[in-house]
């Protein structure tokens, strides 16, 4: 197995996002319960998104490349904004579900809403708010925080050192990041 890199979970934990290692690769997974915390099943399923797909718990959902290797990744509270952090730049896309006739074979959309070439995530970190029209990207010796809607910056937050990671409040307004 390969070494996780960055993870993000949708606030109902119903959805986890995963890259790995030197990758440039996102994968996208339904969560399995978590064990001790919910009484074990053999076969879940949890609705997510507005369509209310139902994604069988413990199945990767969705895998897609990056043009470069991804350091970081973060959720909305809902799942359908996804912002990847990699070498040179920060993506953020809009999910969509969808599921064949029969329900089955769930798979997720990942439609391009911005692309923030004046935020590489080198060794860094993204972060979203609950709904995620705010994103912040720490990296080298900053923070910045973008209004994903609109593209744009709406603060520069300079750090003595490298700013590797960063953290949203639910509404956007008030940002934690930390480096060394």
């Amino acid at each position: 197995s390969r070494p996780v890199q960055s993870l993000a979970v949708d606030a109902r934990a119903e959805l986890i996002v995963v890259t790995d290692g030197e990758s440039k690769t996102v994968q996208l997974w339904a969560m399995a319960e978590p064990p001790g915390i919910r009484p074990a099943l053999t076969q879940v399923s949890v609705k997510h998104g507005a369509g209310g797909t139902s994604l069988p718990t413990g199945q990767r959902i969705d895998n897609f490349a990056c043009k470069a290797t991804v350091h970081s990744v973060a959720l909305n509270g809902e799942g359908t904004i996804l912002a990847v952090g990699v070498t040179a730049h920060t993506e953020v896309y809009r999910l969509s579900w969808w599921a064949d006739s029969s329900g089955k074979n769930p798979a997720v959309r990942h439609e391009p809403l911005l692309y923030l070439e004046e935020a590489p995530a080198l060794q860094g970190g993204v972060a979203l708010s609950g709904s995620g029209d705010t994103l912040a990207v720490a990296a080298k010796g900053e923070v910045q925080i973008f209004h994903v809607p609109s593209g744009a910056t709406i603060r520069r937050l300079r750090q003595e050192g490298r700013a590797r990671c960063a953290a949203l409040s639910n509404d956007g307004a008030v940002a934690i990041y930390g480096g060394f």
